[in-house]
């Protein structure tokens, strides 16, 4: 004997089904579609992903409510499932963790002119408080406000910046043609502080001190002393006249070490 039956498959409709995963707030994906990570499942049997479509409105930029739809991709299901959910604001992209790692500045310094924001950083701008750096290992406060203000926060937070004192590290002179013989005038040299932050910084005259141990009168062979805060450097006298094998040179601008 042969026992026959028929029986139809009738599709499911997507009511039925439960979609996991589904979030009802997501962050703004920095200009990127905001999509679900979602899986659908007939009661605890996961459906293939190919068997629905998913589909997106609105979900773009922050503050819109987004739509998420479902529909049928085969015959085996009918209907659509429907859920919206909230785009929120982003968290800037800033890195501060390692961008800001290890900061080091001057006593004086501004904070803003060593903080840089790195390749690929949210726009925006900081404020920080304090703003001048003082001598020490301190911390700082800053808030971060994103020139997109409508898709990403403004954040608040704490770096720690180590700050060392400024120190005058020598100094240099420019334009020290000192001839001998001549009575001295410092009137075309220049002179200049170098810091240990980098600083090159021309002084004034009045600030420096010269000395000289032949009167005014500058001498071959004496250096002539420039002192700024117990700094020292010295300038060396040029030789007027240079011999050499009976020949016998004269220059008023004098002449350089090594000439002969």
């Amino acid at each position: 004997y042969q026992i026959s039956f028929s029986f139809e498959i009738v599709a499911e409709n997507l009511s039925n089904v439960s979609v996991e995963g589904f979030l009802d707030e997501m962050a703004y994906n920095h200009g990127e579609e905001v999509t679900q990570n979602i899986t659908l499942k007939l009661g605890e049997t996961e459906i293939d992903e190919a068997s629905y479509s998913v589909s997106y409105e609105n979900n773009l930029t922050a503050g819109s409510e987004a739509t998420l739809r479902i529909t049928p991709a085969n015959n085996n299901f009918t209907g659509e499932i429907v859920r919206t959910f909230t785009i929120t604001k982003a968290k800037p992209i800033l890195n501060i963790e390692e961008e800001f790692e290890n900061i080091k500045g001057f006593e004086g310094d501004l904070l803003s002119d060593l903080i840089t924001l790195p390749v690929g950083a949210t726009d925006g701008t900081f404020i920080f408080d304090p703003e001048v750096l003082t001598i020490g290992t301190n911390s700082y406060s800053y808030t971060f406000t994103p020139t997109d203000g409508e898709n990403y926060e403004t954040i608040t937070g704490t770096i720690t910046v180590e700050v060392q004192e400024v120190v005058l590290e020598s100094i240099e002179v420019e334009n020290p043609r000192l001839v001998e013989g001549n009575t001295f005038d410092n009137s075309s040299i220049k002179v200049f502080a170098i810091y240990n932050n980098g600083d090159r910084i021309e002084l004034s005259l009045v600030e420096c001190e010269f000395s000289l141990n032949n009167g005014n009168t500058l001498v071959y062979g004496t250096d002539v002393e420039v002192t700024y805060q117990n700094v020292t450097t010295s300038i060396k006298v040029l030789r007027r006249t240079i011999e050499n094998g009976g020949f016998v040179a004269t220059s008023a601008n004098g002449f350089d070490e090594g000439v002969e």
